[in-house]
């Protein structure tokens, strides 16, 4: 399993079957997220090989090891955004009909996901910010496993 990435790099992809760059990502995005000042969030990693043996078991993590506080349940809403991804093969929130998804789908801004190589990468976080900053710091979570 080698990580290729950085100055120098043939692909600059990460390998989808590396744990350690599942650890990465979330780590990266709860850093992102406390020097944007989020107080509390969840950042979750899946990624899924398309078959119905292939599914990671999701990775994740919490701003300041809080999933939830007095105003949210940033673990159920982030594990909602990946669930919505799944069912309709779509970022969260984008050109979505909030009365088209079905019960608990999603229609929060925070999830984005990328098909490569017969993989699906599913990143979304949530926290106790503004949707466009949820995006943000799930971008930067993407970004990680794709660096330009």
């Amino acid at each position: 399993m080698e990580v290729e990435m950085g100055i120098g790099s043939v692909s600059n992809r990460i390998d989808f079957k590396s744990e350690y760059a599942y650890i990465g990502v979330v780590c990266a995005m709860i850093s992102e997220a406390q020097s944007l000042n989020v107080s509390s969030g969840v950042a979750v990693f899946l990624v899924e090989k398309r078959r119905p043996d292939g599914i990671s078991q999701p990775h994740y993590e919490a701003v300041n090891r809080s999933f939830y506080d007095g105003r949210g349940n940033y673990l159920a809403s982030a594990m909602a955004m990946i669930a919505t991804m799944k069912a309709l093969q779509a970022p969260t929130g984008e050109n979505q009909d909030p009365s088209r998804l079905l019960k608990w789908e999603s229609s929060r801004r925070g999830g984005l996901l990328k098909k490569v190589d017969g993989y699906c990468i599913y990143v979304a976080f949530d926290g106790d910010c503004h949707e466009e900053r949820n995006l943000e710091i799930a971008t930067l979570g993407m970004a990680m496993m794709f660096p330009k």
